[in-house]
């Protein structure tokens, strides 16, 4: 794709891995083994050596770094221990803890590590580097990248040495001993899976040679072309980089020495080849996962992402205008069984509508928020491009672009329809549309963040794929939709076995295949796998039931008392005028449905709003709800996103109470009510702290934990990272934390202060610490397992350490994969045909799993269509040495646990609860929830779950509170640590200081036509931005609002010291002083005596709370004492000089202050505006009172002003 014209691109090479990885490919097929033909091609991975497309060159032109892609893999390679060139030293180096501090100091220890001295010395190598080597394996791509070092860094000699052999093989990783560790429990099971085997033919694999050249040929490509010269020795199936020679057979000798001659000037040359080490098979595995690529491009298949689809077998769905690509999603890796390929159907939708004609249709509605609802609806989705059979994803559309724009095309500029006129024989109709913006990153080598590509497509040649939300929600599209879509296990069996079948039968992937010694089977394995046994579910009033084989307990738990009740006394039930008939429906089942649950519910606030009005839902609960009240009952006309997520920013924020949000639609059916109204009832109990029901988990002084992330992808916001722990021995009570992290960042930054935390809400309930920490991880890949090893794990035993040096806990660690390929199926399960999917409880512990890795295949849930996907449970760390069978049985106990749903679901409990609150932090929520709601976590949901969170912003928990040589505190800019909320008439003088409308200090009212506050919150800011409210409790609203006239700073103002820190603002317009809630305060004359020491002084504002953490929208106020400058002087003598215009008050303890935003805000005694807060170092921080600006020392000056 073009790109746009504002950004073009730098030339750089390709990535030296690309290339590699790429020659494996054209060395392994009649076509590519013409590797010195200037028109040698590669189509399956789009690399051309003659012309290429504009997309195609941009890509090649992008420089890229050698150490792959994601932070993963970097911090994999940072991890790997280096490797000393001394052949008397071991080739691997222990690896030191050096996790445990945090990410930052993981990271920067990682970053600093300095190789033995040793390693810098380099004796003269040849152009190969060919040396001896004791390794008896080798990782090709970490080979080629130490070559590529020592060549950068030494000349070529001009000859090959023969007595010296510096050439160092980097030695891969090699795996653990082979882990073996099934259970025995439950009954047998038949069971086959989507592994086909792949046999590997005697005596063939991957065998390593390098290539030496005397003399020495610079040439890469020349280099090619003599290996090419020699196929009757190597044969078809090869690939070359220039120095090493990977063959799928060892030739006759070790050492073969062959006569060629140069192609350019025929210079005879003895070309040496040296046998160096045959790979293991795990090393095998990313050649022959590139070999099947390469057959989906024989197989014409079109490739999306990591998936292949066949366009000549789509079903088209024209009463919606649909098509779906059936299609296959392959992965070739080494398990227990031998080496296998993890095969598996796939399909995908695709629009027949461009997203031209979706514009168009979009600007038909006249809507003057055109452009804006087209942002909306196009930002994140996924595009194809059928001209070239690629996909994009729309991060922008450019209104201000179209095809007449020109971009640099080589040498020239050349317009995007002259561009794709001459390329691909397309004319573009419109001239006008817009342009869509596709950005994508690569990492570059040298370079902190990561190198943005960005891509410009024509909305005429784009067509939409997936599902709108409209889609989603529609039946009758879904419906249709899943007749292809959802196939049975037999279906999947018979595409699976067809695929082997049309591979073994086409000559050119059946060749591919042979030349590499692989065989394809095209029956899968029959296995023997085991079925736990149901549950039973204890619910209240002692009563205990079986789940059953369907795991489905619905009518037990809605006909029986819950385990736990909390009654509902004050409760707040809110809607809409036109809602009122679904009120009173929803009162009468609740009446009705309260004696069966055993729960009690009074009669409640009834609070009826005049019309569907995000601000009337905000205005009322703001001022209608009541001390004591338990939990609000919303009743909305529709579902709509932006309303739920105001609603629940009030309710987690502002006012911190519980909350069930309700969908007017879900009443409408009467038949349904009461079974609807049942379910509601059950949220709002475990919302309360009750509990619905358990499963025995015979666990003791044991703690569960999960942890998962979000990643928002279309407003590229922050990820959010949650942790939820469990707080009591029946693992029904929850305590959670949230983290704000990086965008896109998966490892968890807050796990030791959130385990911390977490600990200490269980001490405190349970008096207390577990023994026994198991933890489930959600959201990790095979490809993290290691850095989440060397990073997370440690992280949890700092949390231990930090909360008492001794205590030791046991942890076991878990890693849960959902997002998977893998499918079981079960024989002779009860289907028609023989094949079902596995029943609820299968248990998969051997032949598919992992060599290397005590993991587990788990069926949690019943599925009645399509085919089950079960989970893949990985044990990266058992401290407590549990056997499979526990903790088999334990994984399948904790996914009855989940009280959205009366059954199991896919992931353990906790999972989805970590998940869950995630989510919702991330997606609606996007602030500070109040932390009185942090160990209420019960059943989270996703209407509910806001209402039992505590968000930590991670990144602000690592702010410094370092002090340089005059460090002062910032403009404050949030409200009382330690306070209480007051009335705007306890205060009737203090103000909001606004900033283009946003509140940033306070300040004081000393006549209607004057304000008095500090200079920092005014210094370098246009006076025509600056406004203040006055006579109102909240931050946001009420009041009056006057602009500033002009403003005056303090002529001694020091913004080094704080010297005479504050400043006067004349109002536009008189303030209407009432007495009550505005009104002016008195000041003290000048010079006169300061309140004595120890005086309670009352400071006030909307700032922060908690310290970094909360900032208030409500006015809050504390009681400070006053103190001596001497004391005040001691405090910061390191740091400020307190002068006579200072006056100090706070405790020394802390734990009460003012806190950022409050600055300029009054401070009084006895009705007398004694100060002005100025500055401090943190907040309420024991040891440092708060400094404010001393009202009588600047008397004079104000009065000389204001004429006050």
């Amino acid at each position: 794709m073009p790109s746009t014209a504002r950004k073009p691109f730098q030339a750089s090479k390709m990535s030296k891995r690309m290339n590699f990885l790429r020659s494996i490919i054209d060395a392994s097929s009649n076509s590519s083994v013409e590797g010195s033909s200037n028109n040698s091609e590669n189509p399956d991975s789009g690399f051309q050596t003659g012309q290429s497309s504009l997309e195609e060159q941009q890509s090649s032109q992008l420089p890229a770094t050698s150490s792959g892609r994601g932070r993963s893999r970097a911090l994999a390679a940072l991890l790997q221990p280096s490797k000393p060139t001394d052949g008397s030293l071991p080739l691997v180096a222990a690896m030191p803890n050096l996790a445990i501090g945090g990410r930052g100091r993981f990271l920067q220890k990682l970053l600093n590590k300095q190789l033995p001295s040793d390693a810098s010395t380099t004796s003269k190598q040849s152009d190969s580097g060919a040396v001896s080597c004791s390794s008896s394996e080798v990782d090709p791509v970490s080979m080629q990248e130490n070559l590529d070092e020592s060549v950068q860094s030494t000349p070529p000699p001009s000859r090959v040495s023969e007595t010296v052999d510096t050439f160092v093989l980097r030695e891969s990783k090699e795996p653990e001993a082979i882990v073996r560790q099934t259970g025995t429990s439950g009954t047998s099971v038949q069971m086959m899976s989507n592994f086909m085997e792949l046999k590997c033919e005697k005596n063939r694999g991957v065998f390593v040679y390098t290539v030496d050249f005397e003399p020495t040929v610079d040439s890469k490509r020349a280099r090619q072309q003599c290996v090419d010269s020699h196929r009757n020795i190597f044969g078809k199936a090869y690939t070359f980089d220039g120095t090493i020679l990977l063959l799928p057979m060892e030739l006759a000798h070790k050492k073969t020495v062959l006569d060629v001659r140069t192609p350019t000037d025929e210079t005879p040359v003895k070309m040496t080849v040296l046998f160096r080490v045959q790979q293991r098979m795990h090393q095998n595995v990313m050649i022959y996962n590139k070999i099947f690529r390469r057959i989906m491009y024989i197989l014409q298949l079109s490739e999306m992402g990591r998936k292949h689809y066949d366009p000549t077998q789509a079903r088209i769905v024209p009463q919606h205008k649909l098509e779906i690509w059936p299609g296959f999603v392959t992965a070739v890796d080494e398990f227990d069984g031998g080496l296998m390929l993890n095969l598996d159907v796939t399909h995908r939708v695709l629009m027949q509508t461009t997203v031209y004609t979706h514009i168009k249709t979009i600007a038909q509605c006249r809507d003057a928020q055109f452009q804006e609802n087209v942002l909306k609806s196009l930002l994140g989705a996924v595009v194809l491009t059928r001209y070239n059979k690629k996909t994009y994803r729309i991060d922008d559309v450019l209104f201000d672009l179209n095809p007449l724009c020109t971009f640099v095309y080589g040498d020239r500029e050349i317009t995007y329809v002259e561009y794709y006129k001459k390329q691909y024989g397309i004319e573009i109709h419109d001239h006008q549309q817009p342009l869509l913006v596709n950005r994508t990153e690569r990492k570059v080598a040298n370079r902190e963040k990561p190198l943005e590509i960005q891509l410009c497509l024509v909305p005429e040649l784009c067509y939409l794929t997936g599902l709108t939300d409209e889609m989603r929600k529609d039946y009758k599209v879904m419906r249709d939709i899943a007749t292809y879509t959802r196939i049975t296990p037999n279906q999947r069996l018979q595409a699976m076995q067809k695929f082997c079948e049309n591979v073994n039968k086409n000559d050119a992937a059946r060749d591919l295949l042979a030349s590499w010694g692989l065989e394809l089977k095209t029956t899968p394995l029959l296995m023997k796998g085991r079925q736990l046994q149901s549950e039973n579910i204890m619910s209240g009033g002692g009563t205990t039931f079986s789940a059953g084989p369907n795991v489905d307990f619905t009518r037990q738990v809605t006909n029986n008392p819950m385990l736990e009740i909390v009654h509902i006394r004050q409760w707040i039930l809110m809607y809409t005028q036109r809602d009122e008939r679904v009120a009173n429906v929803f009162m009468d089942c609740v009446k009705r449905s309260c004696k069966l649950l055993g729960v009690e519910i009074a009669q409640p606030q009834i609070e009826i709003l005049p019309q569907d009005s995000t601000q009337l839902y905000v205005q009322a609960l703001r001022t209608r709800i009541r001390a004591g009240t338990q939990i609000v009952v919303i009743i909305c006309p529709t579902s709509r996103d932006d309303r739920y997520a105001a609603i629940k920013r009030v309710l987690c924020t502002e006012i911190p109470i519980p909350s069930q949000i309700i969908n007017a639609r879900t009443l409408a059916n009467d038949k349904r009510n009461r079974s609807i109204v049942l379910k509601i009832m059950l949220q709002m109990n475990c919302k309360l702290g009750g509990t619905l029901w358990s499963v025995n988990i015979p666990l003791k002084e044991t703690m569960i934990c999960g942890m998962d992330s979000y990643h928002e992808g279309t407003t590229r916001s922050n990820s959010v990272s949650a942790f939820v722990g469990s707080l009591d021995p029946s693992f029904t009570h929850w305590y959670s934390r949230a983290t704000i992290q990086e965008r896109k960042e998966e490892l968890l930054n807050g796990i030791c202060v959130s385990l911390e935390k977490t600990l200490q809400a269980y001490r405190r309930r349970n008096c207390t610490l577990p023994q026994k920490i198991i933890i489930f991880r959600d959201g990790i890949s095979e490809s993290m397992l290691e850095v989440c090893d060397q990073y997370e794990i440690p992280q949890l035993e700092a949390a231990c350490q930090k909360l008492a040096p001794d205590y030791k806990p046991k942890i076991s660690f878990i890693i849960v994969q959902k997002r998977i390929i893998t499918r079981l199926f079960s024989m002779g399960g009860g289907a028609p045909d023989g094949i079902g999917n596995a029943p609820p409880g299968s248990v998969l512990d051997h032949t598919v799993t992992r060599r290397n890795r005590f993991d587990y295949y788990l069926v949690a849930q019943t599925v009645q269509m399509g085919t089950v996907t079960p989970t893949h449970y990985i044990v990266l760390r058992d401290d407590s040495h549990f056997s499979p069978d526990v903790l088999q049985r334990l994984s399948y106990k904790m996914c009855y646990m989940y009280y959205n749903w009366t059954g199991t679901i896919r992931v353990p409990a906790c999972c989805q609860y970590a998940h869950k609150l995630a989510y919702l932090v991330g997606q609606s929520v996007k602030r500070m929830p109040a932390e009185t709601l942090n160990d209420k976590l019960k059943g989270l949901k996703c209407s509910v779950m806001a209402n039992r969170i505590v968000l930590v912003c991670g990144l602000l928990l690592i702010v410094a509170t370092a002090v340089s040589a005059r460090l002062v505190a910032p403009p404050r800019r949030a409200q009382i640590v330690g306070g209480f909320p007051i009335d705007i008439s306890d205060a009737p003088f203090q103000i909001s200081l606004r900033e283009n409308g946003h509140h940033t200090c306070g300040g004081s009212i000393i006549s209607p036509n004057w304000i008095l506050t500090a200079a920092h919150c005014l210094e370098g800011v246009s006076g025509s931005t600056v406004s203040i409210r006055a006579g109102s409790t909240y931050k946001q609203h009420g009041g009056i609002i006057r602009n500033a006239k002009r403003i005056v700073l303090h002529p001694d103002w020091d913004t080094s010291t704080y010297e005479a820190d504050c400043a006067l603002i004349e109002l536009e317009d008189p303030l209407p002083l009432n007495g009550q809630t505005i009104a002016s305060i008195e000041m003290p004359e000048q010079d006169e005596e300061d309140p004595a020491e120890g005086s309670k002084a009352m400071v006030s504002g909307w700032g922060k709370t908690l310290n970094v953490y909360h900032s208030s929208l409500v006015l809050r106020a504390t009681f400070l004492p006053i103190v001596h400058r001497d004391n005040c002087q001691k405090a910061y003598r390191r740091t400020n000089t307190i002068s006579q215009r200072m006056l100090c008050a706070g405790f020394f303890h802390g734990g009460h202050d003012s806190c950022q935003g409050d600055s300029g805000g009054p401070l009084v005694v006895d009705d007398l505006l004694v100060g002005v807060v100025s500055f401090a170092i943190g907040c309420a921080k024991p040891g440092l009172p708060g400094v404010n600006v001393r009202v009588s020392a600047v008397r004079d000056w104000i009065r000389e002003v204001s004429d006050v």
